[in-house]
């Protein structure tokens, strides 16, 4: 199985980041994979942990978890990902000599777009864009259903955000994100780089990419199929610009 921690730091990358007592995980799908041995990785020191599942929900011993839904069990336990539909982040909680427990949050809340934020800017590289992505998921676990858009220019910048998820199969334009946003290409470019750290283009790139490594995850598609599905009519040029954004082909994602 890959995931976006394998990828991050087959790259040179720095040890998965840590922003005020909380790890970030970003985990693909596996049939039994091990959330435990994930959680124990990464922590030590008591730290919070957020692991974003591709698909799957959450099992230790017979309990489960669904959207909505905590799970608590002991650090010894067999806690894993199993396969199912859902699509969720897990905000897992692990203290030394503890219990353990996870929260699961809907695919498209506030929650799992911060999430998948923070994908894009580890994707990208980029230490600041995605110390302030980090710091956005944390606030939007504290209270999910408020954004914090104090500026104008935020507004712009989270509209267009917003609209990228809308609009997969057929990618908007700058100009065309820019009329949703009722402003100029020129203050959205502006706008959206300064609050997330990366040109628009770039974001909406890295953002469609992810969403392709969930599908093809998820097995039942052909790599043609997830190529239309994320805007790319030519799979040969979809394969060479997944394989240049997550360090791996389609088809070897298409395999785990």
């Amino acid at each position: 199985m890959i995931s976006l921690t394998d990828i991050h730091e087959s790259r040179g990358g720095a040890p998965v980041p840590e922003f005020a007592g909380v790890r970030v995980c970003a985990v693909g799908t596996g049939e039994k994979h091990s959330l435990a041995r994930v959680v124990d990785d990464a922590t030590g020191q008591g730290l919070s942990v957020l692991i974003r599942c591709c698909r799957g929900s959450l099992a230790a011993g017979s309990g489960h978890v669904g959207v909505g839904m905590c799970l608590e069990w002991d650090a010894a336990d067999p806690a894993r990902v199993e396969e199912s539909p859902m699509q969720a982040i897990a905000v897992v909680t692990a203290l030394p000599g503890e219990r353990t427990s996870a929260g699961v949050y809907r695919h498209g809340s506030l929650v799992c777009r911060a999430f998948d934020d923070v994908a894009v800017a580890w994707l990208s590289g980029d230490d600041a864009a995605l110390a302030s992505r980090v710091a956005e998921l944390v606030g939007c676990l504290s209270d999910e259903s408020v954004r914090s858009v104090q500026h104008a220019r935020q507004k712009i910048a989270y509209g267009a955000r917003g609209a990228m998820d809308d609009h997969m199969a057929a990618p908007l334009t700058i100009p065309q994100l820019a009329e949703i946003c009722a402003t100029s290409p020129t203050v959205l470019k502006e706008s959206f780089r300064g609050e997330f750290g990366l040109p628009v283009y770039e974001w909406y790139r890295r953002l469609r990419m992810l969403r392709a490594s969930e599908l093809l995850c998820e097995g039942a598609a052909a790599v043609g199929e997830v190529a239309a599905k994320v805007g790319y009519s030519n799979p040969s040029k979809f394969a060479r610009a997944f394989c240049d954004c997550m360090g791996a082909a389609p088809s070897v994602f298409k395999q785990m």
